[in-house]
This record gives structure tokens, sequence and C-alpha cells, in this order.
């Protein structure tokens, strides 16, 4: 009994008050003013994605999760535990996006490529305009962003197997950004692409560069 008493006096308060850094809390309102920095809800992918279908609700939560910690989460439909597309979630401030991580899935594919930008560390740092105090930043809608344009060229390809070969870029990211594009048709398996090797161009726009994916795919 002694020495039970003597470990809890050599505990320290300090550091005890730190160990639950993130308390779990039940998600009350969008305009809940009540919630500690330290306190995070959890909603699942459907309801989630209900509250921020429409301008008014995706502004909140971007709000919201400026100064609160969001989890979604997959709803309990995916019998197969399959995944969903995480990027809607980033878009409206959600820091933490639930993946089952058994499954390598496009949706599994998607976070590991976002979080592999910044040295597979485990986090990565919000764009600045989601955090202002007064964001004009839409997760649906465009509202005068500056464009950069990033050009690729399609030149060549090695070991691809027999047959015709084509291949895919889509871009993913802001409803505004998300575009897609296919090759022309080859054959082979070290195959070229354009008029004397010369390659395909395509041009893709992006406005929110930060929240933007790139996926190829050989078909």
């Amino acid at each position: 009994e002694e020495d039970k008493d003597k470990d809890e006096e050599e505990q320290s308060v300090e550091l005890s008050s730190i160990v639950n850094y993130a308390e779990a809390s039940k998600f009350v309102s969008l305009t809940d003013q009540e919630r500690g920095f330290w306190q995070c809800f959890s909603l699942k992918e459907d309801k989630a994605e209900s509250l921020g279908k429409d301008q008014d609700g995706a502004r909140q939560l971007v709000i919201l999760t400026q100064t609160n910690l969001a989890r979604v989460y997959p709803k309990g439909s995916r019998i197969n535990s399959d995944n969903y597309n995480p990027v809607p979630y980033w878009l409206r401030g959600f820091q933490l996006a639930a993946m089952n991580l058994q499954t390598h899935d496009e949706g599994s594919a998607i976070n590991n490529a976002f979080f592999a930008q910044n040295g597979g560390c485990g986090y990565v740092l919000k764009p600045e305009y989601m955090l202002r105090p007064a964001p004009i930043y839409s997760p649906l809608s465009l509202t005068g962003e500056s464009q950069e344009e990033v050009t690729i060229t399609l030149l060549a390809g090695h070991q691809l197997g027999q047959g015709q070969v084509r291949v895919g870029l889509r871009l993913l990211g802001h409803p505004h950004d998300e575009t897609s594009w296919m090759s022309s048709t080859t054959q082979g398996s070290n195959c070229s692409w354009g008029e004397s090797s010369q390659g395909e161009e395509v041009v893709l726009t992006v406005r929110r560069p930060q929240l933007a994916l790139l996926e190829v795919k050989l078909y």
C-alpha cells in the first residue's frame, strides 16, 4: 500500500494532463460554439456528405474544422471493407479520414498518394486559404482562384506487355479541377506516341493545386 501511494505521488500532473490529447465528443451542430480544440467528433461518411452537400453546409464545415478536430469513417454497409474517396472530406476540412487499410482499392491508393507528398510522415498541412477567419474558399464552386497550367507529354513506354496500349490521366481534387484524358491507342511492349515519336501532349488547368492529385493508368 505504501509503494502504491509513493508511485501516485511521483506522477507528474502536467504530463498526465496531455496524455489524452484528443477527446472524443459527440457532434452537436455546425455552429457549435462550446467545443474545445482538443475535442474530436466522428461522422459516418454518409452523414458527413449530407452535412456538406450544399454551399452553406460545406463552408460551415470548413470554418468548424479550423478550430476543431473532425473524423469521417466508412459507413456500415461497406461489408466488403471497401473504401470511400477521401478527397471530398479533405476539401471540407476533415483532418482524419479513417480507411480500411486491409483493402487495397482506389480509395486506399488516393489516401496513400496524398500523404506521400510530405515524405510519408503522417500529416499534410491544410492550405492557408482554408484557415482564414472569413474564408472565401468553397469546396463546391470557384471563388476567384488564379489558374496554373500543367503540361504533360506522353512519349513512350517500355515493357508494357503485348497487345494494344492506352494511357489515361485523371486529375482529382476540387470539383472544378477534376478532369480526365485518354491517349490514342498504340501497339507493342515498347511503344511510342505521336507522329515521329514526338509524343502526345495534354494541358491540365489547376486552380487548387494543394488539394490536387494526378492518377495515371495503363489500359
